[in-house]
């Protein structure tokens, strides 16, 4: 009977807890939402205003290129450095298809994925699962719920 005692009373004490943590995070749930009320539109609106700036920046460098880059890949400022760099990127076109890559013979570019399909395993009768190396087994769970 002391053993029935022992588990009403950690169910008891799990319950209470769950009861706490949920209380916590309603409140940390409130307090981050009064923040982004706060704060959230401020700083998307800042966002946006770098972004413009950030896009006026590049546009003037890029019409002003041969006197800013006069000397070279790198100009600096009392606010800040421009850099000017040159690379290479394949465009990707959207007729490249992994058909086409096929037929083409080009098969290094394809990505193959192999995984294991455990949800079909599952469903196997006990021949293949030996078959392949596994087996099924019972596994003994105890589960509980709180009031």
């Amino acid at each position: 009977m002391f053993v029935f005692e022992e588990i009403e009373k950690i169910l008891s004490e799990i319950a209470h807890l769950k009861s706490q943590a949920q209380g916590v995070k309603d409140a940390w749930d409130r307090a981050i939402s009064e923040l982004e009320k706060q704060y959230g539109s401020k700083l998307n609106e800042c966002k946006a205003k770098i972004k413009q700036k950030e896009k006026e920046l590049i546009k003037l460098a890029k019409s002003n290129q041969k006197v800013v880059f006069d000397c070279g890949d790198k100009r600096e400022f009392t606010n800040g450095t421009l850099y000017f760099a040159i690379s290479e990127k394949v465009k990707r076109a959207r007729g490249v298809t992994p058909k086409k890559l096929k037929e083409l013979g080009y098969l290094d570019a394809i990505k193959v994925i192999e995984k294991v399909n455990w949800d079909t395993i599952e469903k196997w009768p006990d021949e293949k699962l030996i078959a392949i190396g596994t087996e099924r087994i019972r596994k003994e769970e105890i589960k509980y719920e709180t009031r």
